[in-house]
Formats: C-alpha cells, sequence, structure tokens
C-alpha cells in the first residue's frame, strides 16, 4: 500500500512537473527574428504595401523602413512631419491605397494639448505635403486608419473624459472612443459607444480589413469586447458584445478568414484566434528574454503573418511558420495530457488514504 501510495505521489508530481516545464519552453509559432535596428522606436507600426513591408515609427519625425524579405531594411525619406520645439506626442498609422504607401498621424501638442490629425501620401520617391484633416481640442490615442477604394478614410481614437489643461492630467481612467469618416473636405465625427459605467476605459479599438468591423474593449472590471459592422463605413450596426477570455488586447487583425486578437505580454506575444467570434484557439506568436513593446502586425500577399516588435532598445521583426504552429499544437496537448494525469493522481491519492485508513479500522 506505501508503495502504491509513494508510486501515486510521484506520479502527480512529475506529471505536474512535466507539465509546468513543457507550458514555459513551449515552442512559439515564428520563426527566429531578424534584427530591424539598434535604437529604440516609438508608435511603431507596420504594414505590407507594393510587395514591400513597411515600418514606420516616430523619431521625432516619422522615420520609413522598407524591406523585401523582412532581413535587409533600407530607410526612405522621412514623412514631412513637423518637429516641434515645446512638448508633444504622435500617434502615427500607416495606410494604402492600392499600392499606393500613406501615413496619417495625430499631433498633441504645447500645454493646452489640442490634437491634430494629418496625412501624407508617398508616391515611390517623395511625400505629399502633409494635409490637415481635423483637430480636436483634447488630448488624444490616436489608434487605427483604415483607406477604403472609395477614397473614404476611417479613423478611431480615444479621449478622456476629463480634458487636459495646465496643471491637471487628463482622466484615462474614463474614456471614450471616437469614429471619423473623412473624405475630401467633409468629416463626420462619432462615438463609437457611450458607456453606461463612469468607470469604463477603452483598450485599443481597430479596424478589421474586407469586412469593416469595429472592435474596441470598455473595461469596468469585466472582459466587455464589442464590436460593430458596416458595409460602406458610413452606417454601423449597434454594438454587439461578444466573448473572450484575454484582457488587454492590443488589437484585431483579420488572419486569411479568421479573427486574430493580439495580446502583448512582458515577454510574449499571444495570438487568440477565432471563426465565429465564440470559441478562441490560444497560440504563441513570439517569446522574448527581455520586456516586449512596440508590437505590429501584418499580413503579406502570400498570407504569411509578420511580426515587428521592439525588445530593450532593439526592434526585430519575425514571421509565423506553420511548421512550428503544428509542433507548438502537439506540445499543448501534451502539457493537457499530463495535466490530466496530475488531476487522476491527486484524486487517487486521498483515495488510496482513505481505503487504506477503512481496511485498518476494519481489520
Amino acid at each position: 500500500m506505501k508503495v502504491l501510495l509513494a508510486g501515486s505521489i510521484a506520479l502527480f508530481i512529475l506529471s505536474t512537473c512535466s507539465a509546468g516545464y513543457l507550458y514555459v519552453t513551449m515552442p512559439q509559432s515564428c520563426v527566429s527574428p531578424q534584427k530591424i535596428c539598434d535604437y529604440p522606436i516609438t508608435s511603431a507600426d507596420l504594414l505590407y504595401c507594393g510587395n514591400m513591408l513597411v515600418l514606420a515609427y516616430w523619431s521625432p519625425s516619422i522615420s520609413v523602413l522598407v524591406s523585401e524579405d523582412g532581413k535587409t531594411w533600407s530607410t526612405i525619406e522621412s514623412a514631412p512631419a513637423e518637429v516641434y520645439d515645446e512638448p508633444f506626442s504622435r500617434d502615427i498609422t500607416l495606410i494604402k491605397d492600392g499600392e499606393t504607401l500613406g501615413v496619417v498621424w495625430a499631433d498633441s501638442v504645447g500645454e493646452s494639448r489640442i490634437s491634430t490629425f494629418f496625412m501624407s501620401m508617398y508616391n515611390g520617391k517623395t511625400w505629399s505635403e502633409p494635409c490637415l484633416l481635423f483637430q480636436r481640442e483634447n488630448f488624444l490615442h490616436f489608434k487605427n486608419a483604415l483607406l477604403l477604394e472609395n477614397g473614404l478614410l476611417l479613423l478611431m481614437w480615444e479621449e478622456p473624459a476629463l480634458k487636459y489643461s495646465q496643471g491637471t492630467t487628463s482622466d484615462w481612467d474614463h474614456s471614450t472612443v471616437y469614429r471619423a469618416a473623412v473624405y475630401g473636405y467633409d468629416v463626420h465625427i462619432e462615438p463609437v459607444m457611450q458607456s453606461d459605467s463612469p468607470s469604463c476605459c477603452v483598450s485599443r479599438p481597430s479596424f478589421i480589413e474586407n469586412n469593416i468591423i469595429c472592435v474596441f474593449h470598455y473595461s469596468n472590471g469585466e472582459k466587455n469586447f464589442f464590436k460593430t459592422e458596416s458595409t460602406d463605413g458610413i452606417t454601423w450596426s449597434l454594438p454587439e458584445p461578444f466573448n473572450l477570455s484575454e484582457d488587454y488586447v492590443r488589437e484585431f487583425i483579420n488572419l486569411g478568414g479568421e479573427i486574430a486578437a493580439v495580446k502583448v505580454q512582458p515577454d510574449k506575444i499571444l495570438l487568440n484566434r477565432s471563426t465565429d467570434w465564440k470559441e478562441w484557439e490560444s497560440e504563441v506568436l513570439v517569446t522574448g528574454d527581455g520586456y516586449i513593446e512596440h508590437v505590429s502586425l501584418a499580413q503579406d500577399s502570400t498570407g504569411v503573418l509578420w511580426v515587428a516588435y521592439q525588445e530593450g532598445a532593439t526592434s526585430f521583426i519575425s514571421h509565423r511558420s506553420e511548421d512550428l504552429l503544428e509542433e507548438q499544437q502537439k506540445t499543448r496537448k501534451y502539457v493537457i495530457a499530463l495535466l490530466v494525469t496530475a488531476c487522476c493522481a491527486s484524486f487517487a491519492i486521498p483515495g488510496l488514504l482513505f481505503f487504506s485508513m477503512w481496511k485498518s479500522t476494519a481489520v
């Protein structure tokens, strides 16, 4: 009996430790990363346009790098964004019109923190003069942009409930996400959703191409994700909630017919995929050795998913591998099997103890 009991305990410990080791060392689904640059970047955005990977970042103008293979990068002319003497912040997003590259950015400048949206297009040699789109009398976080085939530009950003003023700070614990449709001089702005809870804040709203889906997250202690859909970018459906176990999702993308939610942890980039907004499958894209930030993803013309990110003061790029994904899925199955074994052992141990005590009492 003692031998059997000791064996059950050993099986429980071995299964649990093995499952923990496999989970920690689970292979990522991306290949070994390639280094882009050895200096820190801010507000980075990755896009695939014209058979090229394009990475734009703020430094303090808008610098743009291009690559055909993710290994060799070259710099093209910086976008003509003004560099201010007074304190300012800048959020940028790349867009494309067919194979023509463009960039949209929002500058929040000075003590008033008035925010101005600009756009510039690149003709392969030079950038167009910045086009002023509109202004907002508030500090904001510009999140996402999408240029439709008919020339309609969709923008989405987040504003705090309390406007910034000298001597105060913006109240980002109470914020609203706004959406704008810009066509020429016509600008239509509306809040995506007014929250019923005063403690709600918004996390990483995203446009998803093709379907024109607007996805966002209102946080008030629960995981409240919503989506709205449109066929023309003007008229939108009412916000519809959907379930997602993850929190702090950075963005949503369309991944070959699947919806993918991108989550960034201090040392990992995770992907949650779904075909119906109900059942989600988790995937570890990248596992780093240091703190990961400024993550951006893009899918090329062959369907390969590319991931750009910064780790420490170095920027990297990698791409997803179906072989590595299959290996990761096999490892995940082993982890589940070992955890089931550990659970069975945990039930067996007290059962054996009870049986042993009962038998001793009966004798």
